[in-house]
């Protein structure tokens, strides 16, 4: 089992009823890409439960809880899950390199939350691993550098003749 502390930070006013459920779903699109990339399974290892919710004015918060979907997946594949999703908020904040352990889809989602930061009253998005007390800050810049990072550094126009085989 692992905790994560999910938190958006208001711009000084309160944060919007919209802001607040899109950020959330955001960053649970997130959550099930980096499950499936991490575990290499086609249905999800991990079933989050929220487990509090506050209200730090203007600062809306929720924690969410990991728990294995079934009694054969990994316990320690909630730590790597839970770790890889705060590594890839601090990753895309930082801009120099895309983040592990998210696929194309999971990127989008990932550029598209730090694109509504800033609308509002949302500012920025915290994500808190609270058993490895590890933290990352995402905020509207991270969206650029993502947009920035995905773009093909060449493309090339080619056929492949042969037989596909399983």
């Amino acid at each position: 089992m692992s905790t994560l502390r999910l938190r958006i930070e208001g711009e000084g006013k309160p944060v919007s009823l919209d802001s607040f459920i899109g950020s959330m779903n955001r960053a649970r699109y997130m959550l099930h890409d980096v499950d499936h990339v991490v575990s290499g399974r086609r249905t999800l290892a991990l079933e989050w439960i929220v487990t509090g919710l506050a209200m730090n004015s203007p600062s809306p918060v929720a924690v969410l809880e990991s728990h294995p979907v079934s009694s054969r997946v990994d316990e320690r594949l909630a730590e790597q899950i839970t770790g890889s999703f705060v590594s890839a908020l601090a990753t895309a904040e930082q801009g120099d390199v895309l983040p592990v352990n998210l696929s194309d889809t999971g990127l989008d989602h990932l550029r598209r939350l730090a694109k509504n930061l800033g609308k509002n009253g949302a500012a920025r998005f915290e994500a808190v691993y609270v058993e490895e007390a590890t933290q990352a800050t995402l905020t509207s810049v991270s969206a650029t550098h993502v947009e920035r990072l995905m773009v093909p550094k060449s493309q090339a126009i080619g056929s492949i003749i042969g037989r596909l085989e399983i």
